[in-house]
């Protein structure tokens, strides 16, 4: 059974990743986020870990999305565009210098970790935050707090 991922997918000019959430620390969601204005997030602390810095172009946004491993650890998701070597090796080297482990999404079935452990899609769970809906008014709000999503509505044959 494969997971879609509506717009969590790589393409030719944006990659998403996923970053472990240490033990222990604040789990982010719409107050404490993994990208601050301060710099003091974690992806901020894991982009800052490497000097020299590498990508010539592009940013790094947050996903919103939440991978939970069946053995439940948090990986938080992200992309980032333009330069996307360039930020690929700058978030693998400052992952690596901070021991945070990294994932991605392998063929819409398997969630690969960047110490080699694979996950099936189907056997992880998944959360979202920050995310629009409207209202019964119409009017579109933000939903801050972390809300699991229904595997069933993501999986395709």
């Amino acid at each position: 059974m494969r997971i879609n991922f509506e717009g969590i997918r790589d393409t030719g000019s944006r990659a998403y990743l996923f970053a472990e959430v240490p033990s222990g620390a604040v789990v982010p969601d719409g107050k404490n986020d993994i990208l601050k204005r301060n710099r003091s997030g974690l992806l901020d602390k894991i982009i800052d870990a490497h000097r020299p810095f590498l990508p010539q172009t592009g940013a790094v946004l947050n996903s919103n999305f939440i991978i939970i491993t069946p053995t439940n650890n948090f990986f938080y998701g992200f992309s980032y565009n333009k330069d996307l070597i360039g930020w690929s090796q700058q978030i693998e080297k400052g992952a690596r210098l901070l021991n945070v482990r990294t994932g991605r999404i392998v063929d819409e079935e398997y969630f690969l970790i960047s110490d080699g452990t694979r996950f099936r899609l189907s056997d992880c769970e998944f959360e979202r935050y920050n995310f629009k809906f409207k209202d019964e008014d119409g009017k579109w709000k933000t939903h801050k707090e972390r809300e699991r999503i229904k595997k069933e509505s993501l999986q395709t044959e």
